[in-house]
């Protein structure tokens, strides 16, 4: 899912961008997320993987419509100023998808292979004897 972000200063970067919406992102449930600062503009767009997580996102500091310019539910600012915060009207990129579909990836599989070499470090056998091994669920939320 999208969500479209508004009222930033034009010359803010990306990394203040990422600093500011980390923290509400993460507390909201959302762990893995891209943002995409567009450049010269006052505007960002944030893709979230779980949409469950972004949708809370949302619901805590999205800007709900009404004619008069709408009112945040947590106002998150910058600079003073506050952000307007909406789901965005486009659905996000293949790309932008599959690009966090793989950093996911690729961090659930570097976490199995340092917990699959701590487990071959460990001393202590199993209370079965068998040799520890890892299996994949791909059940997990969120992946």
């Amino acid at each position: 899912m999208n969500v479209f972000v508004q009222n930033l200063p034009d010359n803010v970067t990306y990394t203040e961008v990422e600093r500011t919406f980390d923290r509400p992102l993460r507390q909201c449930g959302v762990r893995d997320f891209h943002i995409e600062k567009h450049r010269g503009r006052g505007n960002a767009t944030i893709t979230i993987l779980d949409v469950r997580a972004g949708q809370n996102f949302l619901a805590t500091y999205g800007t709900i419509p009404s004619y008069r310019g709408g009112k945040p539910g947590l106002p998150l600012r910058y600079n003073n100023q506050q952000l307007r915060i909406v789901k965005d009207k486009n659905e996000p990129s293949d790309f932008a998808v599959q690009a966090l579909v793989g950093l996911v990836f690729s961090l659930v599989l570097s976490r199995s292979l340092s917990l699959s070499r701590s487990l071959s470090l460990c001393p202590l056998p199993l209370s079965n004897g068998a040799e520890p091994s890892l299996t994949w669920d791909r059940t997990t939320p969120g992946i």
